[in-house]
């Protein structure tokens, strides 16, 4: 899918990955680019899409089908992790993992909640799933570059939405909310494209227009054509969505992106006022949640978050050190919550609070240290450096920001297996690859 045409001599040297050459400037016209596909698989299988144009348990309810098919995803995202990542740092060695090291802490925990866990295999299972996406990540940015993974990144996010925008028009049956649906008849005529809920196309949508503030100036007509056409499929698919909480990622990181791409934060006053307006921002949900929610054309209790909110404190009050275990939520609270609130309290509702309920405050502060390490990195390279790669860390900064925004009302931006993939656990890994050579120079030396 690539336009670009390599030169004889990089194609001799040119590191190969299974049979397939790798690097920004090695796929010529006809040839198959593995990364592309590569994330295109990664992000096929971990976010909630695919399996649910098959089956859509908000349409249909859970059944045999529904379960067979979340065993048969499952069960792909494992293999891929027990037999890709492997072979990844066999090819890429060490180095790219090697520069993740402050989310070492975090995802050690993680795995060792296994052992106070409610549910010990949901926890491992998870838990194998964030050392894959660290993994992965972290040998295409190594091997591709900021840029060049971002491009890639750009075009499957792409594809989602234009793909999310067909499904709505031509089959909505699958890609249209209807007031039969057992998530909620409220929901009916909004998009979900190919995602099984609104709010995950919403949330997609806020992703691909993140990656999509890339520059296209250099690319080919064709390309540009292509990436014109995604650009107003994600707008489109944002609008239909209907998601409050998406629109409120959606310009909270297209704010900071504009303010880090004309250096703006550069300036101590800037960074003082943001933080001023995060605090007022946390300060009036807090006391006046019932006013903001009606401003926003949403019932006080913002569809019932606060319900859920309410009953995950109290549930944390005797787990408030460890958490109840890594990926536990759905099975614990949502078993519980589904039945004493009502049928869509599946989970948590706050990405902040989740982390809180599975891993408690040891894990969220180990959490904490190895997401945002990788941003302070960025954000000192962006204030000192220019070019490509400066402006593709600031994206990656904002699809960081983006998330945390989100965060607020939905879990999903911090779940592995998840949107999270191609949110977070894309940007963290990526920021801590940054200044790595797009090429690891052991990848060339063990080619020539």
């Amino acid at each position: 899918m690539s336009s670009f045409r390599a030169t004889p001599d990089f194609q001799r040297g040119a590191p190969r990955a299974f049979g397939l050459p790798i690097g920004a400037r090695v796929t010529h016209q006809g040839a198959i680019d593995f990364g592309l596909v590569l994330i295109a698989l990664i992000y096929f299988l971990y976010v909630p899409v695919g399996r649910f144009l098959i089956h859509n348990e908000y349409v249909y309810g859970p059944n045999g089908l529904s379960e067979a098919l979340q065993k048969i995803w499952s069960g792909g995202r494992y293999l891929a992790a027990l037999g890709l990542a492997p072979l990844l740092l066999a090819r890429s060695g060490l180095s790219p993992l090697a520069r993740c090291w402050p989310a070492f802490p975090f995802a050690i925990f993680a795995a060792a909640s296994c052992a106070w866990s409610a549910f010990p295999k949901e926890s491992m299972r998870e838990s194998l799933n964030l050392f894959f996406i660290l993994v992965t990540i972290s040998t295409l940015v190594t091997w591709y570059g900021l840029a060049g993974f971002g491009r890639r990144a750009q075009i499957v996010t792409g594809l989602f939405m234009m793909a999310s925008v067909l499904t709505a028009l031509l089959i909505p049956h699958l890609g249209v909310h209807h007031d039969y649906d057992l998530a909620s008849p409220l929901h009916a005529g909004k998009w979900r494209g190919i995602f099984r809920h609104k709010n995950e196309l919403g949330e997609l949508a806020v992703t691909s227009i993140i990656f999509s503030l890339r520059s296209i100036r250099n690319e080919t007509m064709r390309w540009k054509v292509f990436f014109t056409v995604a650009r107003l499929s994600t707008l489109l698919c944002l609008i239909m969505s209907f998601s409050s909480n998406a629109w409120l990622g959606a310009i909270i990181g297209v704010t900071f992106f504009m303010l880090m791409k004309n250096r703006a934060t550069a300036n101590p006053i800037v960074i003082a006022v943001f933080i001023l307006l995060g605090a007022a921002l946390v300060q009036g949900l807090s006391l006046n949640a019932g006013q903001i929610a009606q401003a926003l054309g949403r019932d006080a209790t913002f569809t019932g978050r606060t319900d859920i909110w309410a009953l995950g404190r109290a549930m944390m009050e005797d787990h408030w050190l460890l958490g109840f275990g890594f990926a536990t939520d759905g099975l614990v609270f949502g078993q519980l919550a589904t039945g004493s609130l009502f049928p869509s309290a599946v989970d948590l509702h706050s990405g902040y609070l989740d982390v809180l309920f599975n891993l408690g405050v040891v894990g969220a502060v180990l959490m904490f240290i190895a997401v945002v390490t990788p941003v302070v990195r960025g954000y000192v390279y962006a204030l000192g450096h220019t070019g490509e790669e400066r402006d593709q860390a600031v994206i990656f900064m904002s699809l960081f920001v983006a998330a945390c925004a989100i965060a607020v009302g939905e879990i999903a931006p911090f779940c592995v297996a998840g949107d999270g993939a191609v949110s977070l656990w894309t940007a963290v890994p990526a920021l801590y690859q940054l200044g790595a050579t797009a090429l690891d120079r052991r990848l060339r030396a063990a080619n020539r």
